[in-house]
């Protein structure tokens, strides 16, 4: 194998079952295109009706109107399609604050890597509080007190879901509590991007958070590196396009794009269908999980498309379990010492 395409191709080829990142598992648009590649355009400025299609001008007028559409998907008051991931949307959003930010230990890169380039300063709370032995995300209590002690903090950065799928509850009056304290929020939902879109899936930051960061790839349809960045406090716009510009290219993926306004489409029309159809299926593999391995021992977060197992309970180290699981055709999104997590998409097949 020569070749990053010639390993590319060979895992596609392999048909395997693929319980991770990317969301789309390998059949985005499928019967739409042949050739991914014809659709990998630049900026033309084309009047839209020259190619009958509705709309007016390419790119410009069709971008505002997707933004839109990801804004009222996501009930935020104004919205980014990002083609650099979650981590580009975190890091600008805390270069577009001023001030100290309080954050969690367990908190991603992206936010650290933010804080060097706009040399602000993270007030690290170390928290301790689990679900079934995972951390949870800050509670209102724990920023408060970390308030308490650095009254010069500006905002807040809060983790929710976890990478395991544990989220914050009654974001609502959270959200009350910390802006009472003079306090911005920015959400890192980077592994939420489905929630909120039906009753069956946990609720949503990006209605009440000064910003909200979604890596749509991670569980939507959506192409590696595409992202939402959701936005309530519209004085920071300006600020944030130019952080987005900063950190960005001149050259976006028009496919990055066009694949983030296809997610927030499909989710928000076909939800209904698409959630309890996800649900079922993860019901299904489930039972075939408990058949091979003789049980099926799940640690239960809040996020239904994530399964997190605890391999230790097979007797196993989570390395094992993958090892297992990969000799089957599947392959996870992460194995640590002691759990395996598998990510289901909403448009998968199983």
């Amino acid at each position: 194998m020569s070749s990053l395409l010639d390993a590319m191709i060979a895992y596609a080829k392999a048909n395997r079952q693929r319980l991770h990142t990317p969301g789309h598992k390998g059949k985005l648009w499928a019967g739409r295109v042949s050739n991914i590649a014809e659709l990998d355009i630049t900026e033309l400025g084309l009047e839209v009706s020259d190619l009958a299609v509705g709309g007016r001008v390419f790119p410009r007028d069709l971008l505002v109107k997707a933004e839109v559409k990801a804004a009222n998907s996501y009930r935020a008051k104004a919205a980014r399609l990002l083609t650099g991931g979650a981590s580009q949307g975190i890091k600008a959003a805390i270069m577009a604050l001023d001030g100290d930010i309080i954050m969690g230990a367990d908190s991603h890169r992206s936010i650290h890597e933010g804080l060097r380039l706009s040399r602000r300063r993270g007030i690290i709370v170390y928290n301790d509080t689990t679900k079934e032995g995972l951390a949870k995300p800050l509670s209102v209590e724990q920023i408060h007190s970390a308030y308490l002690n650095n009254p010069h903090a500006k905002a807040v950065l809060i983790t929710s879901p976890t990478y395991y799928g544990v989220s914050s509850q009654d974001m609502a009056k959270a959200a009350g509590t910390i802006h009472d304290l003079g306090l911005r929020i920015i959400v890192d939902s980077a592994h939420g991007a489905h929630f909120g879109m039906h009753k069956a899936l946990p609720k949503q930051w990006s209605e009440y958070a000064d910003i909200t960061v979604l890596s749509g790839h991670k569980t939507l349809s959506v192409l590696t590196q595409g992202a939402y960045l959701c936005i309530n406090d519209i004085s920071l716009v300006d600020a944030i396009d130019d952080s987005l510009r900063l950190l960005g290219t001149t050259s976006p993926s028009y496919l990055i794009l066009a694949s983030l306004e296809h997610a927030i489409e499909s989710i928000s029309h076909h939800a209904r269908k698409l959630v309890p159809r996800a649900l079922s299926r993860i019901d299904r593999w489930l039972a075939e999980f408990g058949r091979y391995y003789g049980k099926a021992p799940r640690v239960i977060t809040d996020d239904p498309l994530r399964v997190v197992m605890d391999a230790g309970a097979l007797g196993m180290t989570g390395f094992e379990l993958e090892a297992s699981e990969r000799e089957r055709g599947i392959e996870c999104e992460l194995a640590t010492d002691r759990m395996v997590v598998y990510i289901f998409g909403l448009e998968d097949s199983i």
